[in-house]
Formats: structure tokens, sequence, C-alpha cells
């Protein structure tokens, strides 16, 4: 996995976070989707100023 994008955007006192990841091909949806939302879940609870992250996932092979 790697990260490929983050963009941010200001909404009153909170921000708008978008991340772009890269996942392995080879994963099944189902793994690529917990994934993504590990990261999701990971930023909006440690973050305190987050108010929404969004997150992509593109496929690459290796």
């Amino acid at each position: 996995m790697r990260i490929d994008e983050v963009k941010t955007r200001k909404f009153g006192n909170k921000i708008y976070v978008d991340v772009e990841i890269s996942a392995d091909g080879e994963k099944t949806l189902t793994e690529t989707h917990e994934i993504a939302e590990n990261i999701h879940t990971s930023i909006e609870k440690n973050i305190e100023f987050v108010k929404h992250c969004m997150v992509h996932v593109n496929p690459y092979t290796e």
C-alpha cells in the first residue's frame, strides 16, 4: 500500500481530508475496503480537527 495523494480543505474550524492510496490489485475488494476503512477511522478518531476523511483506493500490481 502507498499514499498517492492527500488533499485538505477548511470547513469552519475543521478540515475535510481526501486521501488517495494504491493497494495491491491482487487483494479482494473486501480486503481493500477494510484498509480504506481503517485509514478513514484512524484519521477521524485521532485528529480532532478533522470533520470527515474520504479514502479512495486504486489498484496496483507489482
